[in-house]
Formats: C-alpha cells, sequence, structure tokens
C-alpha cells in the first residue's frame, strides 16, 4: 500500500487554518486573531512566538507540543517574553474558523514560507513590525529548545547597532572575500571583523564572518555569525540568489556543526531549513533521509525517499534503485 507523499506548500495555504482561542491552562494564552496579536505586540514592544502546527495529523507536531512546549518552564519562558499566537493546519475545511481569521493566517503561511508537511512544527519569532528574526521548532528536549530561542535573541542582539557605514563594510566585504580566496583565513578573519564593525545590520557581513570562523576552527563563533546573518532574513528568498546563497549556507553550515555534535534533530531541522531556502535541491532530505536510516528509523527515512520521489516526477532510477536496495521502496 503506497503511503501519502506530504503535503504540498499550495495545500497548505487551500487547507483551513485555525486560530485557536486563548488557551486554558499551560501557561500560553493565544490570541485569537494575528492583526490583533500584531497590534497588541507594538503596543507592548514585545515579540510574537508564532506556533504553526498539526497535532490532529502530524505525529511531529503532537510529539513536539507534549514533550517540549509542555514543559512548565518552557511555557513559562514563553509567556514572560513574548505574545503567543498559533496556527493550526488542518486537512479540510473548519466551518468554525472565521472567514477573515482564515484569511490572515493564509497571509501568514505565506510570509513565512512554510515548506509543505516537512515544514511541520515550526515556531518563528517576530517583531512586531511582521519580521521574522528566528525559526526554531524540533531540535531536541525542552532545554535544548530553550537554548534555541535565547541563540536567536542572542543573534538579533547583535545586529541592533545603529551605526552603518555600507561603503567599509562593502570594501572590507571584499578584501575578507579576496583574502579567504588565496586561503589567508586569518586576514580575512580580521577584514570580516571590520565589515561587521562597519555595518552590523547586513546578514552579508555576518555570514563571511562566521565563513572566517569556520575557516579557522572555530565552530562556536561561526555558529554565531550564522544566527546573526539568518536573524536578519531567517526566510531567504529562493528566486533571488545572492539571498539565496548566503541564507541556505548559513542553515547548511548550521547543520554541519550539528553534525559533528551528533545531535539528529537540530541536525534535521537546520537541513530542513536549508532545503526550504533553496529548494533546487535535494541534497538535505536526502542527507535526512539517510540519518534516519543509520539510526533505524526506518519509517522516517520511508517518508523523506517517499517526499523526494515525489519532488522528482516520482520515480528517478536511481532512487528507486537505493530504495529496492535498502527494502524501504512500497510494493504498487
Amino acid at each position: 500500500m503506497r503511503r501519502s507523499l506530504g503535503v504540498s506548500l499550495a495545500v497548505l495555504l487551500a487547507a483551513a487554518l485555525t486560530a485557536v482561542a486563548p488557551a486554558q491552562g499551560g501557561g500560553y494564552r493565544w490570541l485569537d486573531s494575528w492583526d490583533k496579536c500584531v497590534a497588541q505586540a507594538k503596543a507592548d514592544a514585545k515579540s510574537i512566538f508564532l506556533l504553526i502546527t498539526a497535532p490532529q495529523w502530524d505525529a511531529g507536531s503532537r510529539n513536539f507540543e507534549a514533550k517540549v512546549l509542555a514543559k512548565p518552564e518552557v511555557a513559562r519562558h514563553v509567556a514572560a517574553n513574548y505574545l503567543c499566537y498559533r496556527i493550526d493546519v488542518a486537512l479540510k475545511d473548519d466551518k468554525k474558523v472565521a472567514p477573515a481569521v482564515a484569511e490572515q493566517n493564509k497571509r501568514v503561511l505565506q510570509f513565512a514560507r512554510l515548506y509543505g508537511h516537512q515544514g511541520l512544527p515550526r515556531v518563528l519569532l517576530v517583531t512586531p513590525s511582521e519580521h521574522i528574526y528566528g525559526r526554531t521548532g524540533p531540535v531536541g528536549d525542552d532545554k535544548e529548545f530553550l537554548g534555541a530561542l535565547a541563540e536567536w535573541e542572542a543573534a538579533r542582539t547583535a545586529t541592533m547597532p545603529a551605526t552603518v557605514d555600507a561603503k567599509v563594510a562593502a570594501s572590507e566585504l571584499r578584501a575578507a572575500s579576496e583574502a579567504r580566496n588565496r586561503k589567508e583565513f586569518v586576514a580575512a578573519l580580521d577584514a570580516a571583523k571590520r565589515a561587521v564593525a562597519a555595518d552590523a545590520r547586513s546578514p552579508l557581513t555576518h555570514f563571511q564572518l562566521a565563513l572566517a570562523h569556520t575557516d579557522v576552527g572555530q565552530p562556536e563563533p561561526a555558529r554565531k555569525g550564522y544566527f546573526a546573518a539568518l536573524s536578519l532574513d531567517s526566510t531567504g528568498n529562493p528566486l533571488a540568489a545572492t539571498t539565496t546563497i548566503w541564507a541556505a549556507g548559513s542553515w547548511y553550515n548550521l547543520a554541519v556543526v550539528e553534525i559533528n555534535k551528533k545531535r539528529d534533530p537540530s541536525t534535521i531541522f537546520y537541513l530542513r531549513e536549508n532545503q526550504r531556502t533553496d529548494q533546487r535541491t535535494d541534497a538535505p532530505m536526502l542527507r535526512i533521509a539517510e540519518l534516519h536510516t543509520a539510526a533505524g528509523r526506518r519509517d522516517l527515512a520511508y517518508e523523506e525517499y517517499c517526499e523526494l520521489l515525489a519532488r522528482n516526477g516520482f520515480a528517478p532510477d536511481w532512487l528507486s534503485r537505493y530504495l529496492e536496495l535498502e527494502g524501504l521502496l512500497w510494493k504498487q
């Protein structure tokens, strides 16, 4: 019997998108309208904790809500620091949802650039001006999730200095790139630091600095740099090559750091974001499938391979042969 091949972005946007009324207990108060949430965020000068989830039909969403968001320390932290809003993605129309709310949620999913069912569950950190400066979700247990929130907040702080000298930043970026091409990595690092000092609001300066830290074997400073770059544009734009290069590269290089730590949950999350940002390649999805296979999670690996088949016109020869060897190809 053939399994579902996943839910496309078009299906998600056409589905009923349910805004949940304020929850009883658990520490969360989910606001009942995105527009109200944005207005309240502006009035309170608070960021928005946006949860995109599908607990009715997505096992990953159920697990994340039960094992991470339900933890009292997580609920307390979120309630103290954010306004809360959630979108429940349904597979059929929900007549109880007000049309105006459904339209607002469709707009939110469009600017979030959610990538199919592979994008669930997701937590987005959003400013009152509706800028997404953080994306997280099932990156591990409750402590790791709180750590991820802290990393995004630190990244946002690192990008807030008001002084900008775009001319100096551009010059230092060129110097860093040229030094890197000559494999003069220390010189590249120094130039990248000067570029960030000149313009801390440019994702390109933070990305170049992160690359320089990576080149000299400093993974933790590099990690901070990738987060800073993505906090300025964590969405990426698959239609803009210059944006995709650094955004997709940041997500992928974060995944490499996690691979080296043997942390599958965060590795998989960052690879999914890499895939969402640059849909021209299937490499991240294949890597996720291989991680699941190596860990004995055959059902999850199967789902990834099914999604790859769907994205590639259903049956590329190399993938069919691979699945046959692994005993994972369905019988039609």
